[in-house]
C-alpha cells in the first residue's frame, strides 16, 4: 500500500509539474531529483565487465601526468582521453571505491538531460518553430522530451555501466556545443559559433561519436531555417546522393580496400574487407531492435549474441531492411508539414551513423550506442503526444504515466547490475549460445574460489568458440591451485596457439615452471611476456608488472642485480603503484650498500600499502643499517601491529637495534621472547 501511494502521489505532483509552465529552475531541479531517485540503487553497484580493465587494472589513471605522458606516446587510445582523466579524478578521490565512478556517471547523465532540455527550448527561437503547433507547449515539450531521456531504461547501459562513462562525456559536448550554435543561429553572433566549433573539437577527446553533429547541424538548418527550396532541395540532394555512394562502396568492400591501401589502421582494427558488408547489412536487423527497445525495452541484454547477415536477402536482414526503409520513408513524409517529428526521427538515425553504419566495425549490437539516439526517440514520442492526444489536457497525465513506466523498469534493469552474478546470470539466459558471459561467471566464480563451478562454464565457453584463448587461461590458473602443473601448462599452450599474442599465456607459463624450480624456462616465459608489451604499448595488458618482478626474483636470487633492477623499472613503468616492484628495488640497493636508495623505496611500499609487514620491516631494516636505532625500532613495531602472528622475525631484529642503542636490558628482553 505505502508503494503504491508513493507512485500515485509522485504521478499527481508530476502532473502538476507537467501542466502549467514552471519557473525556470524547476525543471532543472525535478530532473536532478528525479534522476537521483532512479539511479540511486546502483551506487553501490561493483564494477563490471570492462570496468576491471580499462579502470581497476589500469595503471595509467593512479597518475593523471603519467596518463598525459602516454597519451602522446600513443599507449591508450587517445579518443577517449577526457573519459580517462576523468576516472584519473575519480581515483585521486576516491582510489577504486564504486561509489565515487557510479556517482559521477549519474551527475553527468542528470547533466545531460538538464542540457537537452535547455537545446529543445532554444530550438524553438528558430523561425519554423516559431510558428509551429507545438510552440505554445514548448515548455511541456522540452521537459517532457528531457524526462523521456532521463529515465528511458536504454540509458542503463551508459549510466550505470562505469566503463561507458565515454558515451554520456560525449553527448555533454554534442549538446553543449549544439546548444552553442542554436543560440549564434538566434542571435546572429559569431561568438556562440566559435564557441560551438571549439567545444566540438574537445568533445573528440571524449569519444569519436561527436562526428555526426555537423549532420545534425545541417539537418537543423534544413528543418526549421526557412531556407529557399532550391537550397534545400540541393542540400537534400547532395545528401542522399552522398548516401547511396556510401552504400554501394561499403556493400562492395571498396572502401575497405581503399583504407587498406592508405593504412588507415585506426578505422580498419585488422578486420577483414569482406566484414565490413557483413557488418553493414547486419546494422539493419541492428536498427530495428533499437527500435523495438525504445518503444517497448524489455529483454535488454548486456551482451547480444548477434549473427552477422552475409546478405541482403535473407529475409530477417531484408525484412529489417524494410522496417528502416518504412521509417525513413515516414520521417521523409513528415519533413513536409511535421517538421518536429521527422526531426525526432532523423535525430535517432544520425546520432546512430558513426556506430551503426559500418564506418568502424564493431560488436554487431550494443545498447549503450543508444544514449544520444535516445534524445529523438524522446523529442519524436513527445511531439507525437501533444499533436494527436485528444483532448489536450490528457497529454500531460499520459506522458506522466509513460515516465512513470520507464522510470520503473529502469530501477528494475539497474538491480540486475548491483552483482556481478545475477547480471552475468541474466546475460546467459538472453544469449545462450554466446561464450563470453560463461567465461565472466567462469572468472567471477574463479575469484571466488568456487573452482567446481568455473570449470565447467570455462568447458562451455571453449565448446561455444574453440578459439577463444581467455577460458583455456584460467582453467590453467584452476590447475596450478590444485598443483596439477602438466594440465595448467597444456591449458596455457592451447591459448597461446589460439592467440600467439595473448599475453597471460606466457606469464602464466612462466609463473608454472617458476612454482616447479625450472628458472631457465621460467626466464623465458617472462621475457617474451615483456617483449609482447614492449611491441603493443597500447595494448591494456594488466599482469606484465607481475611478471616483471617474478623475472626480477629470479635474477635476485642469481645476484644478477643488474637486470634486476632494469626489469623492477619496466614493472613500474607499467603500473607505478606496484608495491612489489618497490620492494624488489629496496632489496637491489640494500644488496648494493645504497641505503638512502633503499629506504625510499621501501618507504614507497609502506606509502602504498601500510598492511604490508615486510614493508615495515624492510623499512627498519635499512634503518638499522644506517646505524639509526630508534627509527629502525619505530619500525619495527609497526610490522608487529600489522602481523603479530610473526613476532619470530621481528624480535631478533629488536634486540639488535636496542643493543645498538645501548640498552642490553630491552635487547635481552626480547631475546628471551624467542626462547
Amino acid at each position: 500500500m505505502g508503494a503504491l501511494f508513493f507512485i500515485e502521489f509522485y504521478k499527481v505532483r508530476f502532473i502538476m509539474v507537467l501542466m502549467k509552465p514552471p519557473p525556470k529552475f524547476i525543471p532543472a531541479l525535478f530532473l536532478v531529483i528525479l534522476g537521483l531517485a532512479v539511479y540511486a540503487n546502483i551506487l553501490r553497484a561493483p564494477f563490471q565487465f570492462d570496468d576491471f580493465n580499462f579502470i581497476v587494472g589500469n595503471p595509467l589513471i593512479k597518475d593523471a601526468s603519467r596518463l598525459l605522458a602516454h597519451w602522446e606516446e600513443q599507449a591508450i587510445d587517445k579518443r577517449k582521453i577526457l573519459t580517462f582523466l576523468t576516472f584519473a579524478l575519480n581515483y585521486q578521490w576516491g582510489k577504486e571505491d564504486p561509489l565515487g565512478y557510479h556517482l559521477g556517471n549519474v551527475i553527468l547523465h542528470i547533466s545531460a538531460a538538464i542540457l537537452l532540455y535547455y537545446v529543445l527550448r532554444q530550438l524553438f527561437s528558430l523561425p519554423a518553430l516559431k510558428s509551429s503547433v507545438w510552440k505554445k507547449d514548448q515548455d511541456l515539450f522540452a521537459f517532457g522530451a528531457a524526462l523521456l531521456f532521463l529515465v528511458h531504461p536504454l540509458q542503463t547501459q551508459s549510466v550505470t555501466y562505469v566503463w561507458q562513462r565515454s558515451e554520456v562525456l560525449s553527448a555533454l559536448f554534442y549538446l553543449l556545443s549544439y546548444y552553442f550554435y542554436l543560440r549564434g543561429r538566434s542571435q546572429g553572433d559569431k561568438r556562440w559559433f566559435a564557441g560551438a566549433v571549439v567545444i566540438f573539437y574537445v568533445g573528440f577527446f571524449a569519444k569519436g561519436t561527436i562526428l555526426s553533429l555537423p549532420l545534425l547541424i545541417v539537418l537543423t538548418e534544413l528543418s526549421f531555417l526557412n531556407l529557399p527550396q532550391k537550397k534545400v532541395s540541393q542540400l537534400a540532394g547532395t545528401l542522399l546522393a552522398a548516401g547511396a555512394a556510401y552504400f554501394l562502396l561499403w556493400y562492395s568492400g571498396i572502401l575497405a580496400r581503399i583504407f587498406q591501401m592508405l593504412q588507415l589502421s585506426f578505422l580498419l582494427r585488422d578486420t577483414a574487407p569482406h566484414f565490413y558488408g557483413q557488418y553493414f547489412l547486419t546494422q539493419f536487423k541492428a536498427i530495428a531492435l533499437y527500435l523495438r527497445l525504445c518503444f517497448v525495452p524489455l529483454g535488454q541484454n548486456l551482451d547480444y549474441d548477434f549473427p552477422l547477415s552475409n546478405s541482403l536477402w535473407e529475409w530477417p536482414t531484408f525484412s529489417a531492411f524494410l522496417l528502416v526503409a518504412g521509417v525513413m520513408g515516414v520521417a521523409a513524409y513528415f519533413f513536409k508539414k511535421e517538421k518536429l517529428l521527422a526531426f525526432g526521427i532523423f535525430w535517432f538515425f544520425i546520432c546512430l551513423f558513426p556506430t551503426s553504419s559500418g564506418f568502424v566495425p564493431l560488436e554487431p549490437v550494443q545498447e549503450h550506442r543508444l544514449y544520444l539516439p535516445v534524445a529523438g526517440f524522446a523529442i519524436f514520442l513527445t511531439a507525437a503526444l501533444l499533436k494527436w492526444v485528444r483532448p489536450a489536457k490528457s497529454c500531460p497525465v499520459v506522458l506522466t504515466g509513460i515516465i512513470v513506466i520507464l522510470s520503473v523498469l529502469t530501477v528494475s534493469r539497474n538491480f540486475v547490475w548491483t552483482s556481478r552474478e545475477a547480471l552475468m546470470q541474466d546475460t546467459i539466459r538472453k544469449s545462450p549460445d554466446h561464450p563470453r558471459p560463461y567465461f565472466v561467471l567462469g572468472s567471477i566464480y574463479y575469484q571466488a574460489e568456487r573452482f567446481q563451478d568455473a570449470i565447467p562454464l570455462y568447458l562451455k565457453a571453449i565448446e561455444l568458440n574453440p578459439f577463444y584463448p581467455d577460458p583455456h587461461n584460467n582453467l590453467g590458473l584452476i590447475y596450478i591451485k590444485q598443483r596439477e602443473y602438466k594440465k595448467a601448462e597444456e591449458e596455457f599452450k592451447m591459448a597461446m596457439s589460439v592467440d600467439p599474442s595473448f599475453v597471460h599465456a606466457y606469464i602464466n607459463l612462466g609463473y608454472s615452471a617458476s612454482l616447479q624450480r625450472k628458472t631457465k624456462e621460467a626466464e623465458g616465459y617472462f621475457l617474451k611476456s615483456l617483449e609482447l608489451k614492449e611491441n603493443h604499448p597500447s595494448a591494456f595488458m594488466p599482469g606484465v608488472d607481475k611478471a616483471a618482478v617474478m623475472l626480477s626474483a629470479i635474477y635476485l636470487e642469481h645476484n644478477r642485480l643488474v637486470e634486476a633492477e632494469s626489469v623492477l623499472n619496466k614493472a613500474l613503468d607499467f603500473n607505478p603503484d606496484n608495491e612489489r616492484a618497490y620492494f624488489g628495488l629496496g632489496t637491489v640497493y640494500l644488496l648494493e650498500n645504497d641505503y638512502p636508495a633503499a629506504l625510499q623505496m621501501y618507504k614507497k611500499v609502506v606509502e602504498i600499502n601500510p598492511a604490508l609487514f615486510d614493508g615495515h620491516l624492510q623499512t627498519g631494516v635499512t634503518y638499522y643499517f644506517m646505524k639509526d636505532y630508534r627509527k629502525a625500532i619505530e619500525f619495527y613495531e609497526q610490522a608487529l601491529q600489522v602481523d603479530p602472528s610473526r613476532s619470530a622475525e621481528v624480535y631478533p631484529k629488536l634486540a639488535d637495534a636496542y643493543r645498538g642503542l645501548g640498552d642490553q636490558e630491552k635487547a635481552d628482553y626480547y631475546n628471551k621472547q624467542l626462547r
